[in-house]
């Protein structure tokens, strides 16, 4: 005889757009850093060819010149994550905004091989810390439904920053110091990024997590406005949970051991 067939779960009541507005706003506004990671990874591939007679690059500086932005990233990404636990998402992503702007002024305007290498460094860090938080932040302001879609947008922010390099190498080839300009433009959106970020609220995820409950409702209530209160405390209810939990303490603290744990959360 055959089994009745599984009950059917009711559908998930989708949001209207209307109240999405502000998410898809913070979300564009954090994925500008995606763009800087983008554009300032493929920005090189043009510059080079006349940083090359400038500086009289040997094929072995130039590989220098190239490569050290990944040392910056290196540290960028390691340094993020325990920074962003501490002071919160949105100063670290405002910091990042900052040493943006830092290493495309310290790039255009660079007067050696020596001091253009160092600014890919600091570039770099930018990258790394972009990287590491940008999806982070985006993922704890998004509504569950549509938090796999919205942290997507950084990566096609990541593709669209690449495009942006290679139309900014082809359209500044024939200007003098092309590749001053080609790193120089790169303040636009980084000014643009840390401006955005001192406007957007912190993610309401740290803030419960941290005990600022009162903190996290205001933020939450901004994200899914004011005629969702039920999201909003079921939202706060599931991150206090979290906040109690020993376990995800416990793994932070081991941060090594968990690779080996057979124990997964989720």
């Amino acid at each position: 005889m055959a089994s009745p067939p599984a009950p059917v779960a009711p559908p998930v009541a989708h949001r209207d757009s209307g109240s999405l507005r502000p998410v898809i706003g913070v979300a564009l506004v954090a994925a500008l850093g995606g763009l800087l990671f983008g554009y300032d990874t493929g920005v090189i591939s043009g510059a080079l060819l006349t940083i090359e007679s400038d500086f009289g690059l040997t094929p072995l500086s130039s590989g220098v010149v190239v490569s050290s932005i990944l040392v910056g990233a290196m540290i960028g990404a390691a340094g993020a994550g325990n920074l962003a636990d501490r002071h919160g998402r949105r100063p670290v992503l405002v910091t990042a905004a900052a040493i943006f702007t830092l290493g495309a002024a310290m790039a255009s305007f660079a007067p050696s091989a020596a001091i253009l290498t160092a600014a890919r460094v600091v570039l770099g860090l930018g990258i790394g810390v972009a990287s590491n938080l940008v999806p982070v932040f985006i993922a704890e302001i998004a509504p569950p439904l549509y938090r796999g879609r919205l942290v997507g947008l950084n990566q096609l922010m990541i593709t669209l920053g690449i495009v942006l390099a290679y139309v900014s190498n082809y359209a500044l080839e024939h200007v003098n110091h092309s590749w001053r300009w080609m790193f120089g433009i790169a303040a636009v959106p980084a000014v643009l990024f840390g401006a955005g970020m001192l406007a957007m609220p912190e993610s309401p995820r740290w803030l419960a997590l941290r005990g600022h409950t009162e903190r996290a409702r205001a933020a939450l209530t901004r994200l899914r406005g004011p005629d969702d209160p039920a999201a909003v405390e079921a939202e706060l209810a599931e991150a206090a949970t979290r906040a109690g939990d020993t376990a995800e303490r416990t793994a932070r603290k081991n941060r090594w051991r968990t690779l080996t744990s057979a124990r997964c959360d989720r």
